[in-house]
C-alpha cells in the first residue's frame, strides 16, 4: 500500500508525520487490555513491600479493581456498552452539538503508547446522570469514582461531601451517600460541571472515567 498509494502506516519505516496519523503498523503489539498497567502496578507493589501478606492483599485489590462487591455497581462511563446506568436523554439526536450530546473522549498520551488503564484513556465530561434501581433500602452506600481534576456529584439533588479526594489521573474519590437518598431503593447521581476551568486548555479540564456504587 505504501508503494501503490503512499499509505504511511509507520513513522520509522514509512516516515509518517505523526504516530496518530494512521500508523497501525507501529501499534500491532499494543495490548487491548490492561496488561501493561497491571505489570507496572505489580512491580511497584513488589518494590514497596517485602511483607508477603501485604503484597497479596494489594495484588488481590489490583485484580478486583472493577469489582464493586456484592450489591454494588460499576460503570466505565467513557466506554459505550460498559456504562448501562449512564442516562442519555439527548443522545445523538442533537449531534454535533457537543455541549449536549454525550461524546466520550479518547486521550492520546505518550504518543499513543500510554501504559495507563484503558478506562482512564476514555472519559466523559459529564454524564447527565447515573441512575440506580433495586437498591437495598436498609443499607448504606458509597460513591467512588476516578478521572482527573474535580468531581462534584449530587445524590438526588443533594451535594455530596468527599472522604477521599485525589485529583491526579486515576486518582480515587469517595463520597458517602445519605441514607435518605436510597431509602426508596433508587438513586440518581448528577454531576455539577466544575467552575473556573474555562481558561484551561480542554486537555487540563476535569473529567470522569469510572464510577462505582459500593454497598457498605
Amino acid at each position: 500500500l505504501y508503494e501503490m498509494i503512499a499509505l504511511q502506516t509507520s513513522m520509522e519505516k514509512y516516515h509518517a508525520s505523526g504516530a496518530e496519523r494512521g500508523c497501525s503498523l507501529d501499534f500491532l503489539d499494543y495490548p487491548l487490555n490492561n496488561r501493561w498497567w497491571i505489570a507496572d502496578r505489580a512491580a511497584a507493589i513488589a518494590d514497596a513491600t517485602d511483607d508477603p501478606a501485604d503484597r497479596l492483599a494489594q495484588l488481590q485489590a489490583l485484580a478486583a479493581w472493577e469489582d464493586p462487591g456484592a450489591g454494588g455497581y460499576y460503570d466505565a462511563v467513557g466506554w459505550p456498552g460498559r456504562c448501562p446506568r449512564v442516562v442519555r436523554e439527548n443522545g445523538l439526536k442533537v449531534y454535533p452539538d457537543l455541549e449536549r450530546a454525550l461524546t466520550p473522549t479518547q486521550w492520546w498520551w505518550q504518543s499513543g503508547m500510554s501504559r495507563e488503564r484503558l478506562t482512564w484513556q476514555v472519559t466523559l465530561d459529564w454524564p447527565e446522570a447515573l441512575e440506580y434501581t433495586e437498591l437495598d433500602p436498609g443499607a448504606t452506600y458509597t460513591l467512588k469514582c476516578t478521572g482527573y481534576g474535580e468531581a462534584l456529584p449530587k445524590a438526588d439533588g443533594e451535594e455530596l461531601k468527599p472522604t477521599r479526594y485525589e485529583k491526579g489521573i486515576g486518582g480515587i474519590k469517595t463520597f458517602p451517600i445519605p441514607v435518605s437518598a436510597t431509602a426508596d431503593g433508587t438513586l440518581r447521581i448528577t454531576w455539577t460541571r466544575p467552575g473556573g476551568e474555562s481558561h484551561l486548555n480542554w486537555r487540563e479540564q476535569s473529567r470522569l472515567a469510572e464510577v462505582w456504587l459500593v454497598k457498605n
